[in-house]
């Protein structure tokens, strides 16, 4: 035994107590007794508990056996109870075992060995009940706690019983069985048909996905497998069965359906072509870009896909230097292609038509190099300009003595001249590199489109008529209508020179609308509304070889071109924030469209001011910030002319400390924007913070974006640009002087 057994013997009688339990010991070497010889020691018993068996004598000083087994069994019904008596009679032997009496037997001392055998069958008995009952448990805590419904009904379909899942997945309580039948669970005639059938054909039902429908009228989807239970007559006993909820799974797989669709969909109308290639290089499957793709390159529906563009298929089953991707020239179209591997030696061929997407790249290119050159242009421009402030401002100086000879005079004005013919080369570099100052306002263009031709109508021969086509509506852009108009006279120059034997020069305007998903005519361009303008000519065209370098300063194929005007064009365009393509066909001519932001801001006229004259000053000190030597000494001599005291600076930093010590005296500060150590608008920051009502003129070769803004701020009187002529110096120093702040 796993453990000592433990007895409890009930007589009051302690020679029979003491008969019973030698006898016992001699047959359980390891066993417990508990002796029980009056109503207390009964009570301790049942209440410690413990005990494996109970032998109990019928009559009793206090009681009767009978007692004592209720007792016993009310308390440990497993417990086994063997009556050993003397004083029974054959009714109260059948009293008892209706009690839960598991034995009987008379006390004499010829059956005790028939009273040891009673005990082992009862414990044994008790062992075996247990252990069923445990069984018993166990099919009852699974039954109830599966996950999936268990149910038995009878054929006519009166259900027998249901699990709590059955139950849960019909909505239904115990109660509600009785009035349903099993039969009206499936929610169509047809399905319920096609269960009877299954089920009486062949003795067994199997549903994977079936609407069934609860006690309440909802639907659910379920999977129902059951049987027909046989008796040993092989007669039909009743329906077992086992349901479960596959709704999430039938949801599953109708969004698997719904998500294949969509992915066909897709692949459908994706802009590369795929096509899977099987072992055999069948093409097994294709979307419709693919299959339009493949019929350019050569390959014949049906057949095994052998060759592309006439090269065998191999050669692209080997790196080339781009990696995976191959590139083939069919016509005027270029492809790339490339083979993954997948499972089973099948491949995945994708094509890709990227004519489109090579010009993009190309132009954008062209865009990045243009700005470089840009950049480049405009860092010389700026020292460049620094020389002719120096040459034209000595010049203007040394053209005011009165003691020159004319021969000389001649010569200094020859050297004002051509300073002036090499400002405006500068002009139009800084124009190309979108560094010149730029004063845009909201601009009719369609107005302004028709005055400017009015003029460049009669600077053209009479060989070239001029066609233009402006339709009426909005065309509103924010443009300086001085560059704008050297945009347009480029241009049609240009035109011109094109066409030495005449033709025509067609000019047009139109709004264009550019979309979120729309591919724009130029890259990077945004989506919104824009002004397109058209110069095209019938001239002899532009080589392929030569039109990504047209915009490129001093690049021209004239004998007498200075490369300058294509290149000025390019620049103010992209200043106002717009584009500019070019289409050309050696032979038939060449097309410049200029893309420009429309706007919808009103009109603004346009107020000339005329400068006569050349104000001088009254005494007043002017603090110049010049980092060059020359600029600087020149432009002192000419303020020392127009009778104003001067003190210089060669930075920022030095011009800072000369204020702090004359800042009683100095009446306007004159500071160049790009200098070393302390630049000019971290210089008019500084003066700001001593002096709020301080005033300044800047100067600067060019202005950008951000810059333009700055020369609006406050303190800023007016700027100059380099190089600074003598009257327009005099101009803009007078003016700030004589401003007060709110006349800024």
């Amino acid at each position: 035994m796993e453990h000592p057994l433990h007895l409890v013997l009930v007589d009051d009688n302690p020679d029979d107590r003491l008969l019973v339990a030698r006898q016992l010991q001699r047959e359980f070497t390891e066993l417990r007794i508990t002796h029980v010889a009056n109503p207390e020691d009964l009570g301790a018993v049942l209440e410690e508990g413990g005990f494996d068996v109970v032998i109990t004598d019928y009559q009793l000083h206090w009681t009767d056996g009978l007692s004592v087994l209720k007792q016993i069994k009310a308390r440990y019904p497993d417990c086994p109870v063997i009556m050993f008596t003397a004083t029974g009679n054959e009714e109260i032997a059948v009293e008892a075992m209706k009690a839960g009496l598991d034995d009987y037997v008379i006390k004499t001392a010829r059956h005790l060995p028939r009273l040891i055998a009673a005990v082992r069958t009862a414990i044994e008995r008790a062992r075996e009940r247990v252990k069923a009952r445990e069984m018993e448990e166990r099919y009852r805590q699974l039954f109830t706690s599966l996950p999936v419904g268990v149910f038995r009904a009878s054929v006519d379909g009166r259900w027998m019983e249901a699990n709590p899942t059955m139950l849960r997945l019909l909505k239904a309580k115990p109660e509600d069985l009785a009035l349903h039948s099993f039969w009206h669970l499936f929610a169509s005639a047809p399905d319920r048909e096609e269960a009877f059938r299954q089920l009486f054909g062949s003795g067994q039902l199997s549903l994977p996905q079936i609407l069934l429908r609860c006690f309440d009228g909802s639907t659910f989807w379920a999977r129902l497998e059951a049987n027909l239970t046989r008796d040993d007559k092989r007669d039909i006993r009743w329906i077992d069965g086992v349901l479960m909820d596959v709704t999430p799974l039938v949801a599953a797989e109708r969004e698997q359906a719904r998500t294949t669709a969509i992915l066909s969909t897709l692949i459908d109308h994706l802009p590369e072509g795929i096509a899977l290639i099987d072992e055999d290089w069948n093409v097994v499957m294709c979307n419709p870009k693919a299959e339009s793709m493949l019929a350019s390159l050569g390959y014949r529906k049906g057949l095994p896909l052998v060759m592309l563009a006439g090269k065998p298929i191999g050669e692209f089953l080997r790196p080339s230097p781009r990696g995976l991707w191959h590139e083939l020239f069919v016509d005027d179209r270029i492809y790339e292609i490339a083979f993954y591997p997948v499972s089973n030696q099948h491949r995945i061929l994708v094509l890709r038509d990227v004519t489109s997407e090579r010009d993009i790249r190309r132009k954008f290119e062209i865009q990045e190099r243009l700005a470089a050159i840009g950049e480049l242009a405009a860092g010389l421009a700026h020292d460049f300009n620094n020389i002719l402030s120096s040459i034209v401002g000595g010049a203007e100086l040394l053209a005011m003595r009165s003691d020159l000879p004319t021969e000389v005079k001649e010569f200094v004005n020859t050297v004002i001249v051509q300073g002036e013919r090499s400002a405006s080369l500068i002009r139009k570099i800084l124009d190309f590199s979108r560094r010149t100052a730029s004063e845009q306002r909201p601009t009719d263009v369609a107005s302004f489109l028709r005055d400017c031709l009015n003029f460049l109508r009669r600077t053209l021969p009479e060989n070239i008529s001029v066609v233009t086509d402006i339709p009426s509506g909005s065309y509103i852009a924010n443009i300086d209508i001085v560059q704008m108009q050297q945009a347009i006279t480029n241009l049609v120059v240009n035109a011109r020179d094109a066409m030495p034997d005449g033709g025509e020069l067609w000019v047009s305007l139109k709004r264009l609308t550019v979309s979120d998903d729309a591919r724009p005519p130029v890259p990077t361009m945004s989506p919104g509304e824009w002004i397109a303008i058209s110069v095209s000519d019938t001239g002899v065209g532009i080589p392929p070889e030569n039109l990504p370098r047209i915009f490129e300063p001093f690049f021209t194929t004239k004998e007498k071109g200075t490369g300058l005007g294509l290149a000025q064009v390019y620049g103010i365009v992209t200043q106002h924030g717009g584009f500019i393509d070019v289409k050309s066909e050696v032979g038939k001519g060449t097309t410049f469209t200029i893309y420009l932001p429309a706007v919808s801001e009103g009109v603004e006229e346009r107020v000339s001011e005329e400068v006569s004259g050349v104000p001088a000053g009254n005494g007043e000190l002017i603090l110049v910030a010049e980092d060059d030597e020359d600029v600087r000494l020149v432009i002192h001599r000419m303020l020392g002319r127009l009778n104003y005291r001067v003190i210089a600076a060669r930075d920022g930093v030095e011009a800072l400390r000369l204020y702090e010590l004359h800042s009683d005296e100095i009446a306007l500060v004159l500071t160049d924007l790009v200098m070393p150590e302390l630049g000019g608008d971290r210089l008019i920051g500084e003066l700001r913070r001593r002096n709020p009502k301080v005033k300044v003129v800047v100067m600067s070769g060019y202005l950008l974006g951000e810059e333009q803004k700055f020369i609006q701020a406050p303190n800023i009187f007016g700027w100059l640009q380099k190089p600074p002529r003598f009257r327009e110096l005099a101009r803009v120093i007078h003016e700030a002087l004589k401003a007060s702040e709110g006349e800024q």
